[in-house]
């Protein structure tokens, strides 16, 4: 099947349509985002000045009266249901109609009259004017007044009980837990998005009782006549810069077809013919390009050359280094194994120990979990066997123990840390299956020396020992390996003993 093959004018052209409808999307979200930002804030503003008038100029007294009488019947009711916590309308219902006597009071009324003066004075999208009042102990407001709610009326239809009515309680958001310390701060304006009630920009100004915070005035301005504004302000954005974008394409193409579309093939012609897929090699395609265009796109090609030369220059430089560094990591390698291993058994020796227990010690000393044990292993009469058959003899007897230990142990690391003892650190699967490991080595180990086809000089004898990590009984890695230590010399004890009986 042929491969459909686009011009470098369709391409350029691409090109710049995408670049200049990528200008319009940013010319868009930059409106978009520091219009809506400069809105909000200046919502919040007004909001924050509305609450502030409403707090300075309320009858405080009034508001004290209504939110004693709120408390009267707050504080008896045991049963206080949290309209935003409860899904049970009937039983919110309920709990408001024990409110329904401050509702039908005459200093409620009033109250809620001179709220619903100001919302109707003020306008400014406002949707709401309340007063509230906090329940610090149970980090809960309560409502007082509203001035969504409608004034009783002893004649008319009976009242409905909504979010506002008197004695409503919601929850302190956590973000506003600062009001329970330094009540004087009063709710920094903020904005909502529900399907209930919109998107609104709400802020609480503290209501004084001399210098007490008696509680707060709380507004709500809807943001919904914003949002439509600015909806209509970007698509007009929308359609100017689109128009714009377009004009400017259909210019930008003419001056690219005549100035810059043939200097430009022979660049995208060699940048295609350079292979980045073998990087390692060197390329003169470069080299070959011969352009006279007295313009930046020469300079452009030159510049090009000159990188395709310092790029083969850098591969040469690279792989003379490579070369060096491969055969030094491999030296240090060989090193560290070397410096890490006990000479005579091959196992790791006392430093590579060390720096093993070093990231668990870390770990226990900042006090967090570590699942680790110890086992203590030690030859039996290693100084009786050097003396009385020689040291080659006593080395073959630790590197036969070694070879046992790394048996038994295979999914943990052994190390020689002294003459005649080995340590082995328990983490994962022989962590679980320690006391079947330390039988199978026992096991092991009386089988060997019950052998009568063996000499006895083939025979060897190891006590073990050990422990594991307990935080009630372990506070270092030190207290780990004496227990270990301990309980391999108990072990070695009670061989000493069983073969004095055997005797």
């Amino acid at each position: 099947m042929k491969k459909i093959k686009f011009p470098i004018l369709v391409k350029t052209i691409i090109m710049i349509l995408t670049f200049a409808f990528a200008i319009t999307e940013v010319a868009m979200t930059f409106f978009t985002v520091t219009s809506s930002r400069s809105n909000k804030n200046q919502y919040k503003v007004t909001a924050t000045d509305i609450s502030t008038l409403v707090a300075e100029t309320i009858d405080v007294d009034l508001y004290k009266s209504i939110k004693n009488d709120i408390l009267s019947i707050y504080n008896d009711n045991f049963d206080k249901v949290v309209n935003s916590e409860s899904e049970d309308v009937d039983r919110i219902i309920e709990y408001l109609k024990l409110f329904k006597s401050v509702y039908q009071s005459d200093n409620y009324n009033k109250l809620l009259k001179y709220l619903g003066s100001l919302f109707d004075s003020i306008q400014n999208n406002i949707d709401c004017i309340y007063l509230v009042f906090l329940d610090t102990v149970n980090k809960n407001f309560i409502y007082a007044v509203d001035s969504s709610i409608t004034p009783y009326n002893p004649t008319g239809t009976e009242e409905t009980y909504d979010l506002g009515y008197p004695g409503t309680v919601d929850i302190l958001y956590e973000e506003n837990y600062f009001l329970i310390d330094d009540p004087t701060r009063g709710f920094p304006a903020y904005i909502t998005s529900t399907s209930a009630y919109g998107w609104l920009v709400t802020a609480g100004a503290p209501i004084y009782d001399g210098d007490e915070v008696v509680g707060y005035a709380m507004v709500d301005i809807s943001l919904s006549e914003m949002k439509k504004q600015q909806a209509n302000n970007i698509t007009m954005l929308f359609l100017y810069l689109t128009a714009s974008s377009l004009s400017i394409c259909f210019v930008g193409m003419l001056v690219v077809y005549f100035i810059l579309i043939r200097p430009l093939k022979i660049l995208t012609d060699a940048s295609i013919a350079y292979d980045s897929r073998t990087p390692e090699e060197m390329h003169e395609i470069f080299k070959k390009i011969s352009i006279n265009t007295k313009d930046e796109i020469q300079e452009l090609a030159e510049s090009m050359k000159q990188m395709e030369s310092d790029i083969n220059n850098k591969i040469k430089e690279l792989i003379a280094t490579n070369k060096e560094l491969t055969d030094a990591q491999k030296e240090v390698h060989e090193i560290t194994e070397l410096a890490n291993k006990d000479a005579l058994t091959g196992v790791r020796n006392k430093g590579a120990y060390d720096a093993m227990m070093e990231p668990i010690k870390e770990k226990l000393a900042k006090g967090e979990e570590v699942e680790f044990g110890i086992v203590m292993v030690d030859l039996n009469n290693l100084k009786q066997i050097n003396d009385q058959f020689g040291h080659t003899v006593g080395d073959i007897s630790l590197i036969k123990l070694s070879t046992i230990v790394c048996g038994v142990f295979t999914h943990s690391p052994v190390f020689r840390v002294g003459g005649d003892e080995f340590v082995v650190l328990l983490q994962n699967r022989d962590y679980k299956r320690i006391k079947k490991l330390v039988n199978e080595f026992n096991v092991k180990i009386e089988e060997l020396n019950e052998d009568d086809e063996l000499d006895q000089l083939e025979r060897v004898s190891a006590a073990i020992g050990y422990a594991l990590y307990n935080p009630k009984l372990d506070k270092t890695v030190d207290d780990v390996f004496k227990r270990a230590d301990d309980a391999m010399y108990k072990r070695k004890h009670l061989m000493k003993e069983h073969s004095k009986e055997a005797k």
